[in-house]
Protein backbone atom coordinates (compact mmCIF):
# COMPACT_ATOMS: atom_id res chain seq x y z
CA UNK A 1 0.00 0.00 0.00
CA UNK A 2 1.61 3.26 -1.09
CA UNK A 3 1.22 6.66 0.56
CA UNK A 4 -1.68 7.79 -1.66
CA UNK A 5 -3.68 4.62 -1.01
CA UNK A 6 -3.01 4.87 2.71
CA UNK A 7 -4.19 8.49 2.79
CA UNK A 8 -7.32 7.57 0.85
CA UNK A 9 -8.00 4.68 3.25
CA UNK A 10 -7.59 6.94 6.30
CA UNK A 11 -9.87 9.57 4.76
CA UNK A 12 -12.61 7.05 3.99
CA UNK A 13 -12.40 5.39 7.39
CA UNK A 14 -12.48 8.78 9.12
CA UNK A 15 -15.55 9.80 7.14
CA UNK A 16 -17.24 6.48 8.01
CA UNK A 17 -16.57 6.98 11.72
CA UNK A 18 -17.71 10.61 11.75
CA UNK A 19 -20.98 9.79 9.99
CA UNK A 20 -21.49 6.93 12.43
CA UNK A 21 -21.22 9.33 15.35
CA UNK A 22 -24.18 11.41 14.14
CA UNK A 23 -26.85 8.72 14.75
CA UNK A 24 -25.06 7.68 17.95
CA UNK A 25 -25.27 11.20 19.38
CA UNK A 26 -28.87 11.58 18.21
CA UNK A 27 -29.84 8.31 19.88
CA UNK A 28 -28.09 9.17 23.13
CA UNK A 29 -29.62 12.66 23.15
CA UNK A 30 -33.17 11.43 22.64
CA UNK A 31 -32.66 8.65 25.19
CA UNK A 32 -31.43 11.16 27.77
CA UNK A 33 -34.25 13.53 26.94
CA UNK A 34 -36.95 10.89 27.29
CA UNK A 35 -35.46 9.53 30.52
CA UNK A 36 -35.18 12.98 32.08
CA UNK A 37 -38.49 14.35 30.77
CA UNK A 38 -40.52 12.23 33.17
CA UNK A 39 -38.45 13.58 36.07
CA UNK A 40 -37.93 17.27 35.34
CA UNK A 41 -40.21 18.11 32.42
CA UNK A 42 -39.18 20.81 29.96
CA UNK A 43 -35.79 21.30 31.63
CA UNK A 44 -34.78 17.90 30.21
CA UNK A 45 -33.89 19.58 26.91
CA UNK A 46 -31.37 21.85 28.60
CA UNK A 47 -29.87 19.10 30.75
CA UNK A 48 -29.59 16.57 27.90
CA UNK A 49 -27.94 19.20 25.71
CA UNK A 50 -25.54 20.14 28.48
CA UNK A 51 -24.56 16.53 29.06
CA UNK A 52 -23.77 16.01 25.37
CA UNK A 53 -21.82 19.25 25.03
CA UNK A 54 -19.22 18.13 27.60
CA UNK A 55 -17.55 15.51 25.31
CA UNK A 56 -17.55 17.99 22.44
CA UNK A 57 -15.81 20.61 24.59
CA UNK A 58 -13.27 18.02 25.76
CA UNK A 59 -12.61 17.08 22.13
CA UNK A 60 -12.06 20.70 21.16
CA UNK A 61 -9.79 21.36 24.16
CA UNK A 62 -7.43 18.57 23.12
CA UNK A 63 -6.44 20.74 20.13
CA UNK A 64 -4.99 23.39 22.45
CA UNK A 65 -1.83 21.39 22.96
CA UNK A 66 -0.03 18.98 25.13
CA UNK A 67 1.09 20.46 28.48
CA UNK A 68 4.69 19.39 27.76
CA UNK A 69 4.63 21.59 24.64
CA UNK A 70 3.61 24.63 26.70
CA UNK A 71 6.68 24.51 28.97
Amino acid sequence: MDQKQRAQFFWRSHKFIVWGLVPLYAGVYFSLFLALYSLIGAYAVILATGILIVPFIAYELRKIGDPKELG
